[in-house]
């Protein structure tokens, strides 16, 4: 079987198994409780989608953050 060379999908933690894709969830930034919406689950960590509308593409990229699962609440 041929090797992938770093093409392979991230597994996430056992932290990280408690969250999904699309998930709506409870952020700290900046002493700052904010909800945002899971994108991407990576072995250590989320990106997540700010919820704040820009007016172009460029500040659109902008609204994706990296959150460690540590960091990420449900929402109950």
């Amino acid at each position: 079987m041929a090797k992938t060379y770093g093409n392979q999908e991230p597994i996430p933690s056992a932290l990280g198994q408690k969250f999904a894709v699309g998930e709506t969830v409870m952020i700290e930034q900046d002493h700052k409780s904010e909800a945002v919406v899971i994108v991407r689950l990576l072995t250590n960590s989320a990106i997540v989608s700010l919820d704040k509308s820009g007016s172009n593409e460029y500040e659109q990229l902008n609204n994706k953050t990296v959150i460690n699962y540590s960091r990420i609440k449900k929402i109950k």
